[in-house]
């Protein structure tokens, strides 16, 4: 026959225990929410962030391009006539076959 005082200290472990482990469960539910959100929040930041550097390479590119063309169309108004085509001429001569390529020192790279 079991005493009520070894009965009582049973449910009373038995009763903590299952309280202990409901609150380590609902702890680590709440936990892993938070970090959850944080990780989102992070992302989010991160894709901010990223977002703004590719927006300032692609404006400075931009930036870069119309400068470029405007430089060109300046260069190809200051050439004599039939410069260009001797300079075409020079870079892209024609071969046997026919057709143009450029020379094969250019496909390495030449210094001047």
């Amino acid at each position: 026959m079991k005493s009520l005082t070894r009965q009582f200290l049973i449910s009373i472990g038995l009763t903590a225990l299952s309280l202990t482990v409901l609150v380590a469960v609902i702890a680590a539910l709440i936990f892993q929410r938070e970090l959850s959100h944080r990780q989102v929040a992070f992302l989010g930041d991160y894709v901010r962030e990223r977002s703004l550097n590719l927006d300032s390479r692609f404006a400075a590119l931009t930036a870069l391009q119309v400068a470029a063309g405007e430089e060109l169309e300046r260069r190809a108004l200051a050439l004599e006539p039939g410069e260009a085509e001797r300079l075409f001429d020079q870079y892209f001569p024609l071969r046997p076959d026919g057709t143009r390529r450029s020379r094969p020192e250019y496909f390495e790279g030449v210094r001047r």
